[in-house]
């Protein structure tokens, strides 16, 4: 049995490996995002990178959002993650997981099973130690364009 925080980020499900998250913390109110790229960053910013954007999800106009402190297993990397909501923590036992050879593009370096859920929805996994792919000039350029910066409320 393996435990996966299991987060919204617009019309997905993902399911991060629990042991890849250090802490989930809620954003209410009126937490300020920016574009990372944008100057002057706002004092003690510090990147965030919107999951939602990265991977092209329909997000909603939240009014509260949650941050997934991600570390890779090692340790070595790490990064603050913004998704809609966190909407379970699941136990996936033995067969629970299916391969799935064939995802969209925009999944494929992520993800590499799913889990149904409840709700008739697909829970995608992410892969525990995944990599982003920044080969490509398009893929480095959605990356660029999900970095936020996350400035303390006004």
């Amino acid at each position: 049995m393996r435990e996966h925080v299991c987060v919204r980020c617009g019309d997905l499900l993902l399911l991060f490996p629990a042991e890849n998250i250090g802490t989930i913390e809620p954003v209410f109110g009126p937490a300020r995002f920016s574009a990372w790229t944008q100057r002057p960053r706002p004092r003690g910013a510090e990147p965030v990178l919107d999951v939602r954007r990265l991977l092209g999800a329909l997000a909603p106009a939240a009014q509260h959002v949650v941050v997934l402190r991600w570390r890779s297993t090692d340790g070595a990397r790490q990064v603050g993650l913004l998704v809609d909501s966190v909407e379970a923590i699941v136990q996936c036992y033995a067969g629970d997981l299916i391969d799935v050879p064939i995802l969209p593009r925009r999944l494929r370096p992520m993800c590499d099973q799913v889990m149904h859920d409840p709700s008739g929805q697909l829970r995608l996994r992410v892969k525990p130690d995944v990599e982003l792919p920044l080969d490509r000039p398009a893929d480095r350029r959605r990356y660029v364009r999900s970095l936020v910066a996350m400035g303390p409320p006004p």
